[in-house]
């Protein structure tokens, strides 16, 4: 006859199940929406740092002249090419660019045939927790190249 007692125990272990399950769920989500901060120069954003990079470029002759003007050294170079067809992305580490440092130089071998403009990108070199990371800059810090 006190067969009512079963039902309420297996009623409280699932809802604790469910909370545990939820919560678990509600905290890998929120935990991938953070990103590892990444810093340069003594903890500042390295965001913040990519309005400061200030370099020239120019195509002469089938090669890309980058000059840094600035006080930031830049690790790297992304490069967005269009052409009618759309546009890609590739990586001026592909043509071995050296890092340059504040009022350095340095020109690439580039083929521009069928592009109508490409956009170079800085990419800087950061801190984080897991060691030195590269950081690209949002294209708005980038120097178009029109053909």
């Amino acid at each position: 006859m006190k067969k009512r007692a079963l039902s309420p125990v297996i009623a409280t272990v699932l809802l604790i199940g469910i909370v545990v399950v939820s919560i678990a769920i509600i905290w890998v989500f929120f935990r991938s929406l953070t990103q590892e901060a990444i810093t340069k120069f003594g903890g500042q954003n390295v965001e913040l740092v990519c309005n400061d990079v200030v370099f020239r470029a120019e195509y002469v002759g089938g090669e890309i002249l980058i000059s840094n003007v600035g006080n930031v050294p830049i690790a790297d170079m992304k490069v967005k090419e269009y052409a009618d067809s759309g546009y890609s992305t590739l990586d001026l580490e592909d043509f071995a660019i050296n890092p340059l440092n504040s009022g350095q130089s340095g020109s690439y071998s580039f083929d521009s045939d069928g592009l109508t403009k490409i956009i170079l990108i800085p990419v800087l070199k950061g801190n984080s927790n897991s060691g030195q990371v590269n950081f690209v800059c949002d294209e708005g810090n980038g120097y178009e190249i029109e053909f």
